[in-house]
């Protein structure tokens, strides 16, 4: 069978899962836990194209970015795979969340709707800027919050690298955590 098919009848198994996910929102959010797992996984038990600091930067033998270019195994598949569906699968997720979440308030919902008949205009006092940019920040603090514990995620390993990477990469790890 092709490689074209086989990819073909991977993917169409990923959509039914997108559409069944779709009717059964539970099912789609516990596929999308499995999938993020499975990847972590797959990428874990692969070998790295090189080991020392010549292979980050191509060094391996070969005149390309990320080393030399191996026969693609099971383990490069089902990583290709995994990481589409991943990506569809949080496109999907995203897409389904209708409306706001109940209890929460969003100071765009306190707006009003443009009024499409003329009438006289109630009189109003309009909010000090002060308590729009107080709600304004309770409305998007966990968010930054959630993002600042990623980059710490992200960057922590590279402060503790040791020799030649270390001297090269944690002044920038040290940087961006700093900040």
């Amino acid at each position: 069978m092709p490689a074209k098919v086989k990819w073909s009848i991977a993917f169409g198994i990923g959509i039914v899962l997108l559409w069944f996910g779709w009717m059964v929102p539970i099912f789609l959010t516990t596929f999308h836990v499995a999938l993020c797992v499975v990847l972590v996984f797959i990428i874990l038990m692969q070998s790295g194209s090189a080991t020392d600091l010549a292979g980050a930067f191509g060094g391996a033998g070969s005149q390309t970015a990320f080393g030399p270019r191996t026969a693609a195994t099971f383990l490069t598949k089902a990583t290709v795979w995994c990481s589409a569906m991943f990506m569809l699968t949080s496109l999907v997720i995203s897409l389904h969340q209708v409306g706001p979440l109940p209890g929460v308030n969003s100071v765009l919902s306190q707006t009003a709707a443009p009024k499409t008949t003329q009438s006289a205009p109630a009189p109003t006092q309009p909010k000090p800027a002060a308590r729009v940019v107080l709600e304004a920040t309770f409305e998007v603090r966990t968010a930054v919050v959630y993002a600042t514990f990623a980059v710490i995620l992200v960057f922590l390993p590279i402060v503790t690298l040791s020799g030649i990477a270390g001297r090269l990469f944690a002044p920038m790890g040290i940087v961006y955590l700093a900040w």
